[in-house]
């Protein structure tokens, strides 16, 4: 299993469009090969910061994920800056268990 973070930042008057569209964009996503699931978590910040929001998909495997990534991922990253332009910024980074025992 494989976790796809994606941390958006997003200027606060956009928020409520950001949350009406994220759903549809993950909905679309766990249909494609290798996602099994998303869960959305809103971070705390100060009221000056912009808001944020992690999405962590869950993904088969990395194989799947490295489709995605390079089939896919330009695409949509290129739907949300035509929807949210500069007022939505996104990084990213995967995640798996490590083969180390702790």
């Amino acid at each position: 299993m494989v976790i796809y973070e994606v941390n958006l930042s997003i200027s606060k008057h956009i928020k409520q469009k950001v949350l009406q569209w994220l759903p549809l964009h993950i909905k679309e996503l766990l249909v494609l090969p290798g996602f099994v699931s998303a869960q959305v978590y809103e971070e705390s910040r100060d009221e000056n910061s912009p808001d944020s929001i992690v999405v962590h998909y869950k993904l088969s495997t990395i194989e799947q994920l490295n489709y995605y990534l390079k089939n896919e991922a330009e695409q949509r990253r290129q739907e949300a800056i035509e929807l949210f332009g500069n007022n939505l910024s996104a990084t990213r980074r995967i995640l798996h268990r490590s083969t180390e025992k702790i």
